[in-house]
Parts: structure tokens; sequence; C-alpha cells
């Protein structure tokens, strides 16, 4: 028997082909390899991040602020041990550490959790993704409590924004914690309840019949309108369905004028006519007592400058409210305990302040600018 020795075999061409054609799949198998190697890093610090926040806002509600850094330690555990009860609560077995290699355009330095509290209303954590995940953006970003900042391919982080218990204002960084169509005191936004005052030299009034309309009497009560003559600026429920009036005005066939309580059903309060030497612009309510603003220099012939208090069922002078003010108060606004009053002002109780003040009326405390003082005359 013969053998062919002849027969075909694979040409230098057909090699050369299968090789590349292998190169190509194993190159592609690679990079698919490693893209789903560096999405899984970054879903894994993307995880890490949120498990934090939620450790952190646990560790906040137990003792009352964020840790220092020096208590963010990675592979250590996050904890707090009560002062007073000695217990220990562990938030984290061991607080984890980045991913490894870092990915994309992040450096070696920038792949870790840094973890940054300037003080404990507040923190930042940054860290560095590798791709965009979600809503966060590629390269170097920020955690904080109140979001997630991306600081793009920053190496430095300049800044760390900080909107706690803030609604508007400043957020620290150039940034603001909100929109406030009123005025924005400590992140608080009084809003128009600032704005229900009027300003020196503007002249609107409300109507005797606006102020009962405004509130939503139901008509069950058959109201007499007193004869008003002059201008009322400013009102406040009594919480009885009746109101506090105060303006520049007059009763007719009263003696009361300036300020004035009127019952549910539009009648004079008789016993309540304390006497103001100006015009009224604003007022509030808190407790027992009355508080008025406005340009005026006595009440009940007793001095009193621009700002001051009666007691709100007899209209007798407050003896330990007493700020002395050398402008106008437009406009009075109550958050809890604290009275906020705007206006023409620059000086109260010989202290500079702004056209924007508070008082603390528990404490009996004044404050401006965020700068408490004791500025009530006892």
């Amino acid at each position: 028997m013969k053998f062919n020795r002849c027969a075909s075999a694979f040409s230098i061409f057909e090699v050369t082909l299968v090789v590349a054609i292998i190169a190509i799949i194993t190159v592609f198998s690679i990079t698919t390899l490693n893209s789903s190697r560096e999405k899984a890093r970054d879903a894994k610090r993307v995880a890490d991040i949120t498990q934090l926040k939620m450790a952190l806002e646990f560790y906040y509600n137990d003792a009352g602020g964020y840790p220092s850094d020096s208590a963010f330690i990675p592979g250590q555990s996050l904890s707090y041990t009560n002062p007073q009860s000695g217990q220990n609560k562990v938030y984290l077995n061991q607080i984890p550490f980045a991913p490894i290699p870092p990915d994309g355009e992040c450096l070696e330095e920038n792949n870790s959790y840094n973890y940054f509290s300037e003080n404990p209303s507040t923190y930042a954590i940054r860290y560095c993704l590798g791709n965009k995940s979600q809503e966060l953006a590629r390269g170097v970003n920020v955690a904080t409590p109140n979001q997630g900042y991306s600081l793009a391919f920053s190496n430095e982080l300049k800044c760390i924004p900080n909107c706690f218990n803030k609604v508007c204002g400043s957020d620290g960084c150039g940034g603001s914690c909100g929109f406030c169509s009123g005025v924005c005191q400590d992140g608080n936004c009084l809003g128009s309840i600032l704005g229900n005052g009027i300003d020196s030299g503007q002249t609107e009034s409300y109507t005797i019949e606006d102020i009962f309309s405004h509130g939503n009497n139901t008509g069950t009560v058959k109201i007499t309108f007193p004869d008003i003559n002059g201008n009322i600026f400013a009102y406040i429920s009594d919480g009885l369905g009746g109101f506090y009036i105060g303006g520049n005005f007059t009763i007719k066939n009263e003696k009361i004028k300036k300020v004035a309580h009127l019952k549910s059903d539009g009648s004079v309060d008789k016993k309540f006519a304390p006497e103001i030497n100006g015009i009224i612009h604003s007022l509030a309510l808190f407790g027992s007592s009355l508080y008025m603003g406005g340009n005026f220099n006595s009440v009940n012939n007793i001095k009193r400058n621009r700002l001051a208090a009666v007691n709100s069922d007899n209209g007798s002078l407050v003896d330990s409210f007493n700020p002395d003010v050398d402008g106008t108060v437009s406009s009075l606004a109550l958050s809890g305990s604290t009275l906020y009053a705007k206006g023409d002002f620059k000086v109260i109780n010989g202290k500079n302040v702004s056209q924007i003040t508070s008082f603390d009326l528990l404490e009996n405390n004044h404050s401006s600018n965020g700068n408490s003082n004791n500025g009530n005359k006892k």
C-alpha cells in the first residue's frame, strides 16, 4: 500500500489568519473583563459610600453630631460610647477601604475614602470613581449629609458645602442652600412673614372688612364694624376670632387709637387701651404679650423707643421688654420663642446691628448677626 505524501496542509496565510482571530478574541475578552472589573469596583465604592452615610446618620442620632476626623479610620470600627450610660454602640464593624487599583483617571492618592469634619454638624467624604455611575460623575466626588457633590477631576478638596439645618443662604462654597423670597436669617427663610409689616415710607394699609375676611369668618357671628379713621398697617389674630390692629388711626366715639383689640363680633375691646405716641407698623403675639414695632417713643407715658410689648388683655406695659431702637421697626415675625425684627435701624441698646435682628423671648436675650448678648433691660 502506498501513502500520498502530497496531502494538502494549512497555508501560511490561513495560520496567520487563525492566530489573528484568536488574538482579537483574546484582547476583546480581556478588555471586556477589565471593564467589568472596573464597573464592579465603582459599584463597590458607591455601595461603601451609601453604607457609610447611613452609619454616620445613626451615629449622629445617638451622639448629637458626626464623628471627628480621628474617629474615622478605615479598617477600624465606627462606634460611639454614651458618656452617661457607658454603653458602646457599633455602627460598622470595619470602615471599608476603597477597592484597588484606582480606575479611570483617578490617581493613587485619590483612591481612598478621605473623611473630613470641621464641626459636628457636617462632614464630607472624598472618593474617586473611574466611570460615571448613575448621577455621580467620574473622577473625584464628595459625599455630604445632604448630597453627593462632584468635583470633576480636582485632586484637592478646597471646600465642603454645608447646608445642614439650612433652607436658604450660602452653602459656604459659593453655592446656595435654597431660594428665599423673603428674609433669610441664620439659614431659616422668614418668607413673607417679615414682609407683612410696612416699611418706612410705604403707604399700604388694610380695611376692617379685609382683615375679618382674611380671618375666614364663617358668617355665624353678626359683625358690626367700628368706624376707623386713618390707616391700619398691621393686624394679627387673637386666636378667638378677633384681631389686634395697629397703625395710625382713631376710632369714632372711642378714646382708643394707634392700636386696638377687635372682638370676634367686630366690637372694640374697651379694656385694651394702651397709649402710643406714634405709629404702629407691625404686631406679633406671644403668650399673653402683644409686641409692637413702629415709630414711637413712649407707651402708656413711659419711654419705649420703637419696639415694645404690652399685656394682650389689658394693655399694660411689659416692663421686662425694653430694647432701645434708633430707627423705625417695620416688621415683626415669630419663630418659636424667637422674635425677629426688621426695619430702618442701625443701633439697639447702644450696639451696632444690621437691619434685621432677633430676641429670645424666653431667655430675654437679644442677638444680631448670630452674636448673642443681653440686650433687653429687665
